[in-house]
């Protein structure tokens, strides 16, 4: 899977209500244990944040990655409202 493939599958997931912890696991492990984090755009990222916490999925060690992720030089620049708005409210949510 490529970063467009797990923003796509965890959204439709969480869009649909889809509660599948184990395929949500396995895919926060292949982000994180891959090179795919880095090929992530903003909105990907926000997708992908939104739907772990739509799901009430909280892996820790993903969102860490995630945020080394967003202050690497320049990544926020890239992200529009939306993104912002969407990625705040996942991290916040317990």
């Amino acid at each position: 899977f490529n970063a467009q493939d797990v923003a796509n599958t965890v959204w439709a997931l969480a869009t649909l209500g889809v509660e599948k912890p184990v395929l949500m696991v396995a895919l926060a492990d292949h982000v994180v244990q891959s090179p795919v984090l880095a090929t992530f755009t903003a909105k990907g990222i926000s997708n992908t944040v939104w739907a772990y916490a739509k799901l009430g999925i909280r892996e820790e060690y993903l969102m860490a990655a995630i945020a080394q992720r967003l202050v690497q030089t320049d990544f926020l620049a890239t992200f529009q409202p939306q993104n912002i708005a969407n990625t705040a409210w996942a991290f916040a949510k317990p």
